[in-house]
């Protein structure tokens, strides 16, 4: 599975922080974007490409012709001509003002671009010149037109850094070329440039620094985000949890309605005919007490239903009519009500007399017996019933 194309908050931060230098007002912001303004202003922070150029598109749709009518250029071309003093970039901005000279900035141009492009692009045709870089990077400069434009412009002012003037960068549709001059006169003072003039750092170490640096925000980024799942996954089984105690609370309130009701079920008059009364009655109130027990599981679905949170996921819905057995309880129920009707009106009905002898019981069974018998069953959880009630017919 390809890796999502992610954009750092660098991106963002240094365009928030050159608003600020200009005295505008930021608190349209907070209405505009789904993500806290410190999460944008955290220079380690990734954010998916798409929504970032989202962020980026709206900060020049609120900010923008001002921006250029007062600087003559683009918005974030003037973000990345002014990132050498923005201190945007954490890390990287100490790292930058220790580079010997121009052509180690440009010596390895994906590594840079790995600050704020991840996973690290990938560029072809790289050549270089004493005062010139040429290549190719597969990074859409239309699908993100806004991002480009600003990574153009911190290429062109990444001289800056060490006192050295910009340099002249063309990017179209992914060809990269910039070219500079090391006799150009630099912004600052002669006694800076002389500092400035001689190496102050071996390039091999140098290029180690980028590397561990463009790393260390990688595995950062990668730690934050597997912080984030399990931070997901523990809220996940927090609700479960809380879903499971609420369907045992509601179990219980139904198997103490389920016992309450059958207390006040009337004791039946002993037989006085015949042994055949007595089986009807004790086949009767079998299937009375199935039809209590089903009404028992569909009070438990109908209350969980009318709970006071978020609706159920299909997943925990379907787990709730499993527990209720609601398949077995929905198929039974109208054989139950008919067996029961016929039973009251003295017919038979085939195969329970047998069901009956299979429990061992009397027939003889007093109806104050078997009511004392059933009852107990019934305060139980209830799908221990079928488990430990004659079987159903």
């Amino acid at each position: 599975m390809q890796a999502p194309l992610l954009l750092s908050c660098k991106l963002t931060n240094a365009a928030l922080k050159f608003l600020e230098r200009r005295g505008e007002d930021l608190e349209p912001l907070y209405e505009r974007f789904d993500w806290p303004l410190h999460y944008l202003r955290d220079s380690s922070s990734w954010l998916e490409a798409d929504r970032l150029e989202y962020v980026l598109k709206t900060l020049n749709e609120l900010f923008g012709k001002r921006v250029e009518a007062e600087t003559g250029v683009d918005f974030f071309s003037a973000v990345g001509h002014a990132s050498p003093g923005l201190r945007a970039w954490g890390a990287l901005d100490s790292v930058l003002k220790i580079v010997p000279g121009v052509r180690d900035l440009y010596h390895q141009p994906d590594r840079f671009l790995a600050s704020f492009i991840s996973p690290q692009p990938q560029i072809q045709g790289l050549q270089h010149t004493d005062e010139n870089v040429v290549f190719r990077i597969g990074f859409s400069d239309d699908r993100m037109p806004h991002t480009a434009r600003y990574l153009r412009a911190v290429l062109e002012s990444l001289p800056e850094f060490i006192g050295k003037p910009r340099t002249h960068v063309l990017w179209n549709h992914g060809h990269v070329s910039i070219e500079w001059s090391e006799r150009q006169v630099p912004f600052v003072s002669h006694g800076v440039a002389a500092v400035n003039e001689g190496p102050s750092l071996s390039p091999d170490l140098l290029r180690t620094i980028l590397v561990d640096l463009a790393t260390a925000q990688r595995d950062l980024e990668s730690t934050r985000r597997q912080l984030q799942e399990k931070d997901i996954l523990i809220q996940g089984l927090q609700a479960q949890s809380k879903l499971d105690a609420e369907a045992q609370k509601v179990e219980r309130s139904a198997a103490r309605s389920a016992t309450r009701s059958a207390e006040k079920v009337p004791a039946m008059p002993a037989p006085t005919v015949s042994g055949v009364l007595v089986k009807n009655v004790e086949q009767a109130l079998y299937e009375i007490y199935k039809l209590g027990d089903y009404f028992a599981r569909a009070q438990q679905i109908v209350t969980l239903l009318r709970a006071p949170r978020a609706p159920m996921s299909p997943l925990q819905a379907d787990a709730l009519i499993k527990r209720t057995a609601w398949d077995r309880v929905s198929g039974e129920a109208p054989l139950a009500i008919r067996n029961a009707a016929m039973l009251l009106r003295g017919e038979n009905v085939p195969g329970l007399e047998a069901k009956l002898r299979e429990e061992d019981a009397s027939a003889t069974l007093g109806a104050d017996e078997l009511t004392a018998r059933m009852t107990p069953q019934l305060s139980t959880k209830t799908p221990s019933f079928f488990d430990q009630a004659k079987p159903s017919s």
